[in-house]
Formats: structure tokens, C-alpha cells, sequence
């Protein structure tokens, strides 16, 4: 058995941006400007589970509440509550490992370890296969996860939002989540 062994979690009550979070990355061009812009979205809203035992990661699920996404921009951020992402008619996006992370070996205090997950991921009511790549590190406390995604909007029934300042969105983008789990306590 080793210090990682157990149930590991990440809470609302747990997790604060701008450290924690799950968000998206898209690139823009606005009206009044020539260049393309990328815009970010970030909600800590976050719940999620995974169970370590040895080298094996199992039962990793990860759900966010993307009613509360905040970019820098507070007028893109209610365009996507209403169109683009719906969250108002589709708050949650979740991923669901389908099988185990196996690791090579039991990490050490500061290693980072590069792995990805597979599994379902749920986004505007649409459920996909995927595969996420993954960086973690234990620091000895918190198990540090951040990791990224390219999601094809098309993919799941995603149309990108418009605006008048707004040119063009891109068809695509990348979800992107960075999360701190606690060990649970027995």
C-alpha cells in the first residue's frame, strides 16, 4: 500500500480559480480587431472522483456546471448560456472513465507523470468516446491533474455563438481542465 492508495476528490467547496478549474479555449476574431483573439472560459464548479490502488486509477468521473463559465468578456459568457454551448439548457459536461489508468510505477512526491484517460465525455447533451492526455503529480498532499481536449463543436450539435463585434468563432476548440484532488478521509 502506498500514501496515494484511496478515494481522491475535487469539490466546489475545494476547488477556486483561478488554480482549479474546468474550461474551454477558442479562437476569435472580432469585428474591431484584425488579429485573432483566444477566448477562454473557466468555471471551479467542478466535482470529481478517482480511486487510487497501487499503479491502477479507476472510477475517475469529472463533472462541471458550465452555467457558471467566466471568460473575460461578461457579454460572451451569456451568449454561451444561450446559444454555442445552451449551458442554460445543458449545464453539465462530464467525463466517465471507461477503463483504468495503469501507471508504470507508484509515482514519488513531485514526479509528474504523463499519462490520458479514456472514456465518455457529455457535452451539450451528446455522449462521445474520447481520450484526454493527462499530466498528474502528487506533491505529497493534493494530486495535481491538468490535461486538454479538442472538441469539434459539430461533434456535439455545438453551432459557435455570434455577436455584432464578433467576425468569426472557430469550429473547434480545446477543453482544458486543471484540478487539485484531495484525499478523501475514511
Amino acid at each position: 500500500a502506498s500514501a496515494l492508495d484511496g478515494t481522491w476528490t475535487v469539490t466546489p467547496a475545494t476547488c477556486s480559480l483561478p488554480d482549479c478549474f474546468v474550461g474551454y479555449r477558442v479562437t476569435e476574431k472580432l469585428v474591431a480587431n484584425i488579429s485573432e483573439t483566444e477566448a477562454t472560459g473557466r468555471t471551479a464548479n467542478v466535482k470529481a472522483t478517482m480511486t487510487i490502488d497501487g499503479t491502477t486509477i479507476s472510477d475517475v468521473t469529472v463533472t462541471a456546471d458550465l452555467r457558471d463559465l467566466q471568460s473575460d468578456n461578461s457579454f460572451r459568457d451569456g451568449r454561451i448560456r444561450s446559444e454555442g454551448l445552451e449551458s442554460d439548457d445543458f449545464p453539465e459536461a462530464k467525463f466517465v472513465a471507461t477503463e483504468p489508468i495503469t501507471l508504470s510505477a507508484v509515482p514519488a512526491a513531485g514526479d509528474t507523470v504523463k499519462t490520458e484517460a479514456k472514456g465518455k465525455f457529455t457535452l451539450h447533451g451528446v455522449t462521445k468516446d474520447v481520450t484526454i492526455q493527462l499530466q498528474g503529480r502528487w506533491d505529497g498532499k493534493q494530486v495535481q491533474v491538468v490535461g486538454s481536449m479538442p472538441i469539434a463543436f459539430d461533434d456535439y450539435g455545438v453551432s459557435a455563438p455570434s455577436a455584432p463585434a464578433v467576425a468569426s468563432v472557430d469550429d473547434h476548440g480545446e477543453m482544458e481542465l486543471q484540478l487539485f484532488f484531495d484525499k478523501a478521509t475514511a
